[in-house]
């Protein structure tokens, strides 16, 4: 079963070659992994998240919502709970992963009174920077515990 465009679409393998789909709906296809989500990593008590952490986890993200841009999509939706937390192949070794895109739009579908030239469609855009500000903020605070912290807030200051 697939799930897309707030639509359900049940998928038959029996049948000869694929299913044809709107020209209007967007596919998502993930591999599959055992993830945790940011919001249930960050409340385990065995795990300090530190600036290493922080910088791997903002790093992924920063990637995903610009391929989101190029894309035209705005996800509506990124928060701690819907960033799911993997085994990375880094230091430290996690990989976060944008998931949870019940919310999102098409920039080109479901704003039509945008100008791709427009200023308004960076405002749009602009959502999924403003919800990705608000996850960063919630890992900053969650640095409190560890002994980096202090470089976290450095950073922070000169920021301002």
């Amino acid at each position: 079963m697939l799930l897309f465009a707030a639509e359900r679409c049940d998928v038959n393998y029996k049948k000869a070659g694929f299913p044809r789909f709107k020209k209007s709906l967007s596919l998502l296809c993930y591999d599959f992994s055992a993830n945790t989500t940011l919001e249930e990593y960050l409340k385990s008590n065995r795990i300090i998240f530190n600036l290493d952490s922080l910088i791997v986890v903002a790093m992924d993200l920063t990637s995903a919502i610009q391929h989101l841009e190029q894309k035209g999509v705005v996800h509506n939706n990124i928060t701690t709970s819907s960033v799911l937390i993997g085994r990375g192949l880094r230091v430290p070794p996690i990989n976060a992963v944008l998931g949870s895109f019940g919310f999102a739009q098409r920039v080109s579908q479901d704003f039509p009174e945008c100008s791709f030239n427009g200023h308004s469609v960076k405002d749009i855009s602009g959502k999924n920077i403003l919800q990705f500000g608000c996850v960063l903020s919630e890992l900053v605070n969650n640095c409190r515990d560890s002994s980096e912290f202090d470089e976290v807030t450095v950073m922070l200051r000169m920021q301002q």
